[in-house]
């Protein structure tokens, strides 16, 4: 019986920890994807405000980051509203929780890194351009990071658009990296 009984639970074991990282994949994915989307609410000057006083990028987690977002909505006039944000709005981003999975520094015995997000310009002027890869490369970005903004670069006018990169490391080596556009929001009120 031992025979069949220790090959059969060796797969079973295997299977369960396939099956748990397939979970934590796809929790990972769910999360960054609506990560995206919380950025792509926040009030755009607020994050273009930020990236200009950080530079070339801006590095948005659960500890740094949110504190540079003014507080308050824009109201330019009576008949358009620019969608509010506030430091507040971008710290609920990192708490929110999916399936009781947190992204915290311990979980369910797997080594989990924090949640990040960077926000970077969609295009760099065309005499900046070099300049702008070598700081990207020598950076302390994450490899995957350096490379996804390297091979995005876009140049011509300052255009009035973001790029954004959300990376979850979910496990020893177990990334998702999701990438998106943040452009500015706004509602127009009816008469």
């Amino acid at each position: 019986m031992s025979l069949v009984i220790l090959p059969t639970l060796t797969a079973l074991t295997g299977n369960f920890r396939v099956n748990a990282t397939q979970i934590d994949r796809s929790t990972a994915s769910t999360k960054a994807t609506q990560t995206i989307q919380g950025f792509q609410n926040l009030h755009f000057r607020n994050l273009q405000s930020a990236l200009d006083n950080e530079g070339d990028y801006i590095i948005f987690n659960r500890n740094t980051g949110c504190s540079d977002l003014r507080s308050g909505a824009f109201i330019p006039s009576n008949d358009i509203l620019i969608y509010t944000s506030n430091s507040a709005a971008c710290q609920n981003i990192f708490e929110k929780t999916i399936n009781n999975f947190e992204f915290t520094e311990e979980n369910m015995e797997v080594y989990v890194y924090p949640l990040e997000v960077y926000v970077y310009p969609y295009a760099v002027l065309a005499e900046d351009e070099a300049a702008y890869i070598d700081s990207i490369e020598n950076s302390d970005l994450p490899p995957d990071v350096q490379t996804s903004i390297l091979n995005n670069i876009s140049t011509g006018q300052s255009l009035n658009i973001l790029r954004v990169i959300v990376r979850i490391e979910y496990g020893s080596g177990q990334y998702i990296l999701r990438t998106g556009l943040i452009t500015p929001r706004v509602e127009v009120r009816p008469n």
